[in-house]
């Protein structure tokens, strides 16, 4: 039988689809597969071009990346398959630590090895072909195929499409053109750095990773340099060529840095209140409403990281044995019940707020905009200081790091509707966000080089949270006004960027794919909430991925994977890999089942998954 697949988006998710039909493909010789990969670009970097600046770096350590499955799945590696931190051994002569941050551009190259090593590994049967065009749309064929509309006219039929477009920001050929009048777009860098001018305001509407890339490019990137001081802080030193840069946030929290060392404690941490049967008991209470936000998940959350912080405590203080005590009594306790007990065993622990961290617990407003820096500053310094000690050595990270271990336990208690309306909406409006900032931030170095840039000057956060952006058309500026303070904070900016990740809805007016299967009803979505905007849609699968079309049912040709499906699931902007980055992997597996059970529908062993198709099981 001949099996055509295609696809869309050849960057690191799409690799990962292709990494298991390749080993499909070698354990099943009478499986004919052919592979188109979509992409503009060239397959593998995706988003990490090989050719970026160095400036801008990983946000994930060395030692935790490999976008190879065999490591998670327990298979023998396809020849020359290697993580990450082995192929700059062997192909760039480079000894990296395992816990640092290297340039993107590193890693795109490494992507580019990992597609050419499963090109290598396909056996004869298996055609894989890159397409270098830009995928506009996805039609129904006859006999239960697929239709792929491209850029240029042409149109390929397949049996199955995997959608794996990731972040999307390259920009649609029928996308409106850069204008004075709109923020301008982060990505890519170069039109960023040419129209924005030495020495004039630029306002960044964002505090977390999009917000480092876009100070790092406007300071390292036009030739300043940061030098390290005796006391281990960084001083910078400008090139002349620098904005002032005023950076602002509907929260107006700092990014958070990740620690020195970390533990990478998923899949075998033992929580003691977010387990299966917690949810299963909340479940059974709430019935087909579903799961309240605050008092089921945050309040387990917070149970969860108050408890780590303490043991974490008694462990570095008094050792192994009093923190097993310790987790034997919080053992018998209700979640509730576990703030008081860690305040009264360690009264310290009182200035420990998972709530604040989680932002379902306002902070204190500052009074004025010199209030607001100072507290900011402090908080970004608190927190490096707490990153340079490493996750085993800080009570704090290892506690906050439970939001990174506990993402599983997450995902049931949010995906697929699993919260109730309103729950739904403030936790992927709120919260999801929330500890995407505290776990999934930039390393030590950026909070050092922020600090920096601020006592220079050349970095300011004197509008607060959440101001008012208003564009004078005469002037030719953005006028910016703080809300937050007794008295206002203004500022008039020559640019704004918007340096944030986009929006987990889908616009169905733009250019995209994803905007057309909308539009279509293949991809009908749900429509969110009021007062947003109607051409809003999240994207709305079946377990397996599977779009539900305008009438509800699952379009069985597509499967949606990662960053198109937030929104629905939970946390997919991340780089495959394995541990807490391997769902993935067993998403790509449970499709590549569904879709040799419907071309040739043999019944699979219950309860069993494999990537051998239905055709080929028992020969």
């Amino acid at each position: 039988m001949r099996v055509e697949i295609a696809i869309v988006g050849a960057g690191p998710w799409g690799l990962a689809v292709l990494d298991r039909l390749v080993t499909a493909a070698r354990r099943q010789p009478r499986l004919a597969l052919a592979v188109h990969l979509i992409d503009p670009d060239e397959p593998g970097p995706g988003l990490h071009k090989p050719q970026q600046e160095d400036f801008l770096l990983l946000n994930t350590v060395t030692g935790q990346l490999d976008s190879f499955s065999a490591r998670h799945f327990g298979e023998p590696p396809l020849t020359g398959a290697v993580p990450f931190i082995d192929w700059l051994r062997t192909a760039r002569d480079i000894e990296a630590d395992p816990n640092g941050f290297l340039p993107r551009a590193l890693f795109g190259a490494y992507l580019r090895y990992v597609h050419a090593v499963l090109c290598d590994n396909a056996p004869s049967h298996l055609r894989i072909a890159a397409v270098r065009q830009r995928a506009l749309d996805v039609s129904l064929a006859a006999d239960g195929q697929a239709r792929v509309h491209l850029g240029d006219g042409s149109a390929l039929t397949v049996d199955h499409v995997f959608l794996c477009t990731g972040h999307g920001l390259a920009p649609a050929a029928n996308g409106p053109a850069p204008s004075q009048a709109r923020p301008m777009a982060p990505y890519p860098m170069a039109p960023l750095q040419a129209r924005i001018e030495a020495g004039s305001a630029v306002g960044i509407s964002g505090t977390g990773l999009v917000a480092v890339d876009v100070v790092a490019a406007l300071t390292a990137g036009r030739g300043g340099r940061f030098v390290r001081e005796e006391d281990g802080m960084l001083r910078y030193l400008p090139s002349g060529r620098e904005p002032v840069m005023f950076v602002h946030s509907r929260s107006g929290t700092p990014f958070a840095c990740r620690p020195a060392q970390s533990l990478d404690l998923s899949g075998s941490f033992a929580p003691i209140f977010c387990t299966d049967a917690y949810l299963a008991v909340r479940r059974a209470a709430r019935g087909p409403a579903g799961l309240q936000l605050d008092e089921d998940l945050l309040a387990a959350l917070a149970a969860e990281m108050r408890a780590a912080y303490l043991m974490r405590a008694l462990t570095l203080s008094q050792g192994v044995d009093a923190a097993e005590a310790c987790r034997h009594a919080l053992g018998v306790l209700a979640p509730a019940e576990v703030r008081a007990f860690c305040e009264a065993t360690l009264p310290s622990m009182a200035e420990f707020s998972p709530e604040v961290l989680l932002a379902s617990t306002p902070a204190p407003s500052p009074r004025s905009a010199a209030e607001f820096s100072a507290t900011f500053a402090a908080r970004l310094r608190f927190d490096v200081d707490e990153a340079r000690k490493g996750e085993a050595h800080s009570p704090y990270k290892y506690a906050v790091e439970m939001l990174r271990v506990l993402r599983g336990f997450i995902r049931q208690a949010v995906e697929f509707d699993a919260l109730m309306p309103s729950s739904r909406r403030r936790f992927f409006d709120v919260v999801a966000p929330r500890i995407s900032q505290l776990v999934v931030g930039p390393p030590i170095a950026r909070g050092l080089e922020w600090l920096a840039l601020m006592r220079a000057g050349l970095l300011r956060t004197d509008l607060g949270p959440a101001p008012a952006l208003e564009r004078d058309a005469a002037l030719g500026v953005w006028r910016a006004r703080s809300r937050a303070f007794e008295t206002p904070f203004v500022a008039c900016l020559d640019h704004l960027v918007r340096a944030r990740a986009g929006h987990r809805a889908i616009d169905t007016q733009d250019g995209s794919l994803l905007a057309a299967l909308c539009r279509s009803g293949l991809c009908a979505g749900a429509v969110l909430p009021q007062p947003a905007d109607a051409r809003m849609r999240v994207p709305r699968t079946d377990t397996l991925g599977h779009p539900l079309d305008a009438t509800g049912l699952p379009v069985r040709q597509l499967t949606l994977l990662g960053v198109p499906t937030e929104g629905l699931r939970y946390f997919n902007h991340y780089l495959p890999s394995p541990k807490s980055r391997s769902r993935v992997f067993d998403s790509i597996q449970s499709a590549l089942d569904a879709v040799w059970v419907r071309l040739a529908p043999i019944p699979a062993e219950s309860g069993q998954a494999t990537d051998i198709p239905a055709f080929e099981r028992g020969s």
